[in-house]
């Protein structure tokens, strides 16, 4: 039985995504190798835009990936602007066998929001959106100072 893209093609899946978490910090023991996710959120609220975020780590957990080396991909964007990514990188994925559960940690740092608003974060593989979710940025009046806070 063929398995059904999100395109509405039959096809091979690229993979499976097990979880896809924004996060303040991403620490992964050195002993064990598990990974702690530290500080979860969905929203950003600033007192005024354009708003600086220190720091910002996505979590990508993923499995059911043919064996070789693949090109993953994270994308950020406004929903009212998708032809403009807010931010953007990719580098090499390594699977070993389709059972493996690969996590990634990707950290960005000094993000500048330049307005409030839904934002997309999209992980690809291979050219492909395995997995989306949204980050809402909201202004609230009447703060002092003008640096950004997850919530």
């Amino acid at each position: 039985m063929a398995d059904i893209r999100k395109d509405g093609a039959a096809g091979a899946r690229s993979c499976v995504c097990l979880a896809m978490v924004v996060a303040d910090g991403v620490v992964r023991e050195e002993e064990t190798h598990k990974c702690y996710i530290l500080g979860t959120f969905s929203s950003i609220i600033a007192s005024q835009y354009p708003s600086f975020h220190d720091r910002l780590h996505l979590y990508v957990a993923v499995t059911d990936m043919r064996p070789g080396e693949h090109v993953g991909q994270i994308r950020m964007n406004y929903l009212d602007d998708e032809a403009t990514p807010l931010l953007e990188t990719h580098g090499p994925i390594l699977s070993r066998t389709p059972i493996e559960v690969i996590e990634l940690n990707f950290c960005f740092r000094g993000i500048v929001f330049p307005k409030p608003g839904a934002l997309e974060i999209a992980f690809h593989v291979d050219d492909e959106v395995i997995q989306s979710r949204k980050l809402q940025l909201s202004l609230v009046c009447g703060k002092e100072g003008h640096d950004a806070r997850a919530s």
